[in-house]
């Protein structure tokens, strides 16, 4: 029990690592937009950087590692499988962001907390009482973050989008955590096919409709922020959510993923995009306790 219960400490320190590298990925990509690169550009510049550098690194691993590159049916089908899901998700979100308010994109896609108690209790796994009053705090304090008032709000095409995406985000979460509870999924074999998929559609849906402003992109500026993207917001970050979600459930990381916004905010402070008002911390402090509690409160079976 001791090393187990260890091992989902590390995921759980390494998965808020993840989503404050996400976090940061705000302030990145709003530097590479401002170089002129367009939305589909970068997913399929990110993923497909992202993809090179975790085969280089998982080549030269010692053969015993078991993170060594070492292609296998299995692996590269479900990594293919969990690919195709990510693409949905962050195309929805992306597409999103065209039709709707920043606020309601990051509160609606955050909804994924709340798809993820659903269909764990609709799967008869049922969450305690503690993850349900864990997604409440977190919803609200996401709405808080995100700026979201309910004065003068008209859903519209762009809201259903952003649903979709925290539908199609809770779904990506749980099917990890099914397939990465296999013994026999290479982790970095799974990472690398699994951004693959977004890389090559980011690159043809590019090709397609954003030809055009290739020429206007500056990119010796958009160069450290592309490495950025690439190795550490998609290589590191992704390979992290594969080890993790092998050690601790998909409802937990969804709670989880509720920091993402608070770092994002905080990035965005330091740096002088935003200012600090009470909501936020009143947004932050319900997301950051909602996160402790998940996290360090041991559950009714791991108590017994």
């Amino acid at each position: 029990m001791g090393p187990l219960r260890d091992k989902k400490k590390l995921s759980t320190a390494l998965m808020l690592l993840q989503f404050a590298i996400f976090g940061f990925s705000f302030v990145a990509t709003e530097k590479l937009i401002d170089c002129g690169c367009r939305s589909l550009l970068i997913i399929g510049v990110r993923f497909l950087l992202g993809a090179g550098a975790l085969t280089l690194a998982g080549l030269f691993l010692p053969k015993g590692s078991s993170f060594r590159f070492r292609p296998d049916r299995h692996s590269v089908l479900y990594g293919l499988g969990a690919g195709l899901m990510l693409l949905v998700a962050h195309g929805f979100q992306t597409y999103a962001s065209e039709y709707t308010s920043a606020a309601n994109n990051a509160l609606f896609t955050g909804l994924n907390v709340v798809f993820v108690a659903v269909l764990t209790m609709l799967l008869r796994r049922r969450p305690d009482l503690r993850v349900i009053v864990c997604t409440v705090m977190s919803i609200v304090g996401v709405a808080l973050v995100a700026g979201f008032s309910f004065k003068g709000f008209h859903a519209n095409s762009g809201d259903a989008l952003a649903v979709l995406s925290g539908l199609s985000f809770g779904l990506n979460y749980m099917l990890l955590e099914k397939l990465l509870s296999r013994r026999d999924v290479n982790l970095c074999v799974f990472t690398v096919f699994q951004m693959l998929v977004p890389s090559l559609f980011g690159f043809a849906g590019s090709a397609v409709f954003e030809r055009g402003g290739y020429p206007g992109i500056d990119f010796g500026g958009a160069l450290i922020w592309l490495l950025f993207m690439g190795i550490v917001a998609s290589a590191v970050t992704y390979l992290i959510q594969a080890y993790a979600q092998s050690h601790i459930s998909a409802t937990t990381i969804s709670v989880l993923s509720c920091t993402e916004p608070v770092f994002a905010a905080v990035f965005s402070i330091l740096l002088g995009y935003d200012a600090f008002t009470l909501r936020l911390a009143a947004g932050f402090v319900l997301i950051i306790t909602a996160t402790l509690i998940i996290s360090l409160a041991p559950s009714k079976k791991q108590s017994a």
